[in-house]
């Protein structure tokens, strides 16, 4: 269930509840579950997510740390598709990077390495665009990693 819609289905008829929890979505509402005396489960879970370096500014200039990786041009991660280039657009380049990625065409990436960033803030300049970096992201956040 999402945010809204355990805003729309409310408190009142819930007893019980399971939330995968990163640390930072539904603090309020585990709050408030907890107020109401609901038995909650929570499972800890990694969220892997992309932002916009110009917005998120507390990540700008940095290339990599425990929280964080750029996957912009130039980084390891980084497209190697252009939309400034052979007349593709965002879709098509996007759709170039998961074919590559999934089928582990990529000359110069090892997939396994990606892995390694489960959880982290992946930085690059598309967001709220359509990113590759969305590519990663769902593919890291629908991996079951045994915990």
């Amino acid at each position: 269930m999402t945010k809204e819609g355990i805003s729309e289905f409310g408190f009142e008829q819930v007893t019980h509840a399971v939330i995968f929890d990163d640390g930072e979505e539904f603090v309020e509402e585990l709050a408030d579950l907890k107020l109401r005396g609901v038995v909650v489960r929570r499972i800890k879970i990694k969220i892997t997510r992309v932002i916009n370096i110009k917005k998120d500014t507390e990540y700008k200039g940095l290339t990599s740390n425990e929280k964080y990786e750029y996957i912009g041009r130039g980084s390891y991660w980084g497209n190697p598709y252009s939309m400034y280039e052979d007349g593709d657009d965002r879709d098509e380049v996007i759709r170039k990077f998961k074919y590559d990625f999934d089928f582990e065409k990529f000359p110069n990436k090892d997939k396994s390495e990606a892995y390694k960033l489960a959880g982290k803030r992946l930085g690059c300049y598309c967001k709220p665009e359509a990113c590759h970096g969305d590519v990663l992201a769902d593919f890291l956040n629908s991996w079951d990693d045994g915990e």
